[in-house]
């Protein structure tokens, strides 16, 4: 089972912990709640490190970013579940500039 917790929740800068319980746990979606004027839109950088050497294992990577979603896709792997401890952080952002 994946779990994500948010951890900072600005507007225009969120950040969330990834904890996969399993080996066999190879997907992660969640809703990231970015708005521009009250409309859905997606974040213009997404990012993620590594907070455990299980979160190696797994080989998270980024899948579709939208309006709505973010997706993470792992493999399979012996020992890459880690039960009770984060193993990744999401990191989002939107431009904040005028000039962006």
């Amino acid at each position: 089972m994946v779990t994500i917790a948010p951890v900072g929740t600005g507007p225009f800068t969120k950040s969330w912990n990834v904890t996969s319980t399993a080996d066999g746990d190879t997907s992660a979606q969640f809703a990231h709640g970015f708005l521009n004027h009250y409309t859905p839109v997606a974040p213009a950088f997404v990012f993620f490190t590594q907070l455990e050497p299980e979160a190696y294992l797994h080989e998270w990577t980024l899948g579709v970013v939208d309006t709505t979603n973010i997706n993470l896709a792992a493999v399979s792997a012996t020992g890459a579940g880690l039960a009770g401890t984060p193993q990744l952080r999401v990191i989002a952002m939107l431009p904040q500039s005028i000039m962006d």
